[in-house]
């Protein structure tokens, strides 16, 4: 739990220190139903994998313990909204948006939660 507060931290600060490229940071609360998706590359680490090949955003953080995604974004050319669509179409609810549900049926089996 210390690992990823002092990784946040690190994150804010960095963001921060890198004024002039206009970057800012959210935390979107998301949803997992599996215990072992902290790690695995359909949930956890799919978060940091597919949002840092996405243009704009500088880095993310999955933290597992209270399923929160912190991403620093260049907010010149986007926002929270649109990173919140972005992980929606990766099939995950992100904050008040819901799981896209053509990515949601790409998720492992044991990942998706009976509705």
């Amino acid at each position: 739990m210390i690992k990823y507060g002092l990784l946040t931290l690190l994150i804010i600060i960095c963001s921060n220190s890198f004024g002039q490229n206009k970057v800012d940071t959210v935390t979107i609360k998301t949803r997992i139903t599996c215990d072992h998706c902290n790690t695995c590359e359909t949930c956890g680490l799919r978060f940091e994998k597919d949002l840092y090949f996405e243009k704009r955003i500088r880095n993310s953080v999955f933290n597992p313990i209270d399923t929160t995604i912190t991403v620093v974004f260049k907010n010149t050319v986007t926002n929270p909204d649109i990173i919140r669509q972005k992980i929606a179409k990766m099939g995950f609810d992100a904050d008040d948006v819901k799981a896209d549900p053509d990515g949601y049926q790409q998720l492992d089996k044991c990942c998706r939660r009976d509705l």
